[in-house]
């Protein structure tokens, strides 16, 4: 199954429920649009990516949102799985995200803007302190991502 194809069958519900425009297509990526929203969902080489980008083109990973929102770490699915598996899980994913944020968007509610600003800075001074240390599933990241404040602590500390 081709990736687009794979998209719009993962994606075809929401897209009923939220009248999406499917605004553009290619080989390996979606683009829907809500309102004033574009959601764009695309893959390079063997990982699955997807924004939302406002009306100001300002980007938005929904792999971070999926992590600020759900308080779950996005990459979490299995590295022996094969990658069609895995493009299936990453999609689902942000099939989760994507329900939570349009909910808010068609509310009018943005606080998940905010918030996404906060939560990009800090993710990258952790990056940053950590350097080659880093990792998605280093127990510093997972404390953050939980919302556990000691991974200040941690991270000033080197742990």
């Amino acid at each position: 199954m081709g990736f687009t194809t794979q998209v719009l069958n993962i994606f075809s519900k929401k897209i009923q429920e939220y009248n999406l425009k499917v605004d553009h297509e290619s080989e390996y990526s979606v683009f829907l649009k809500f309102n004033k929203f574009e959601i764009n969902i695309y893959k390079e080489y063997s990982n699955v990516f997807a924004e939302i980008i406002d009306n100001k083109d300002e980007k938005y990973d929904l792999g971070l949102l999926y992590s600020l929102v759900l308080k779950l770490n996005f990459n979490t699915y299995n590295d022996v799985l094969d990658t069609e598996e895995k493009n299936r899980q990453q999609l689902n994913n942000y099939l989760e995200i994507i329900s939570v944020i349009l909910k808010d968007i068609g509310a009018g509610n943005f606080e998940w803007k905010n918030k996404y600003a906060k939560y990009y800075t800090d993710l990258r001074y952790i990056q940053f302190k950590m350097g080659s240390k880093f990792s998605f599933n280093h127990p510093i990241y997972n404390k953050f991502i939980s919302n556990d404040l000691t991974w200040k602590i941690d991270l000033e500390n080197g742990v």
